[in-house]
């Protein structure tokens, strides 16, 4: 097997296949890191589902934390398993699309690097491509076991991607952004505007956003990659995401919800804090728009 893509951008979640050890060719030569905001127990992943076909068009990953979002991503995907009611407690799920492909060959490719960082990439073999197959949409859903389920702890789950999904993210520039991050001992409250990015991908009712954010002025910054559930009007919510360094710590993280105007040109976010459960914790708010890129 060979990987299809000479460079990659990364996405940081935590992941690992099992018996499945990375080799030096296939780390990126150029990334990007998103944290997912979980903390990874160090367990081997476990494939639940992969396969050649499924119902995704275009390339699609989603990082799943709960419940809800599985049973959206089943109504898409339905040779997904069922789940116990308590499974998320331990685990999040991370599911790889690679969408239509005009061959057979392709695959997704799953592994664990250094410091638990998981890696997605699109491999091919050559045999396979030289076969007169008849397309395929090939998928890969992994179980990651976690510690915890409070981004109290240090550790961080991180995802790392290569160019296959990057490539197909619409790509929304911020027009403003106000946070507020207060709390810790004193009770100090600190504001500034926001800058960066968001990019999204979508599968039917489920979208994921890969936040980009830095505090205008200071050294503040948010890069987190959740996924959600969206409906006819263009609104969507994500349960969890990671409030990374845009808050003092500890924190309890964040929860958002936004909508895409009906052109899809311009999206909204509200950013509002998870309880932290613990005396003298931080929180944050915070709002933006963003304008499509491209």
């Amino acid at each position: 097997m060979f990987d299809i893509k000479a460079r990659t951008a990364m996405w940081l979640v935590c992941v690992a296949m099992a018996g499945a050890a990375p080799r030096a060719s296939d780390l990126a030569e150029a990334t990007e890191g998103y944290a997912a905001g979980d903390v990874p127990s160090g367990e081997s992943l476990h494939v639940i589902a992969a396969g050649s076909s499924s119902a995704a068009d275009t390339p699609f990953v989603a990082i799943v934390r709960d419940e809800r979002t599985y049973a959206a991503l089943r109504q898409v995907i339905m040779t997904l398993p069922e789940l116990r009611s308590d499974f998320f407690k331990l685990h999040t799920i991370v599911a790889a699309f690679l969408g239509n492909r005009s061959a057979a060959g392709h695959d997704v490719k799953v592994t664990r690097g250094a410091e638990g960082v998981v890696r997605l990439s699109e491999t091919a073999s050559a045999e396979g491509l030289a076969s007169a197959a008849a397309p395929r949409s090939p998928f890969r859903v992994v179980a990651v076991p976690m510690k915890s389920r409070t981004p109290l702890h240090s550790g961080t789950l991180r995802l790392e991607l290569d160019r296959t999904w990057t490539k197909a993210m619409k790509i929304y520039d911020l027009k403003e952004g106000q946070f507020t991050s207060r709390g810790g001992l004193a009770g100090r409250t600190e504001q500034f505007k926001l800058q960066g990015k968001v990019q999204v991908l979508r599968l039917g009712p489920v979208i994921t956003l890969a936040l980009d954010l830095r505090s205008a002025p200071g050294s503040r910054r948010l890069r987190s990659i959740a996924t959600g559930i969206s409906d006819d009007t263009g609104s969507f919510q994500l349960a969890r995401l990671d409030g990374g360094g845009l808050i003092g710590s500890p924190n309890g993280g964040l929860r958002a919800t936004g909508r895409c105007s009906a052109d899809a040109r311009r999206l909204e976010l509200i950013l509002e804090p998870l309880p932290a459960d613990v005396a003298d914790g931080f929180e944050g708010r915070g709002t933006l728009e963003a304008l499509l890129g491209r």
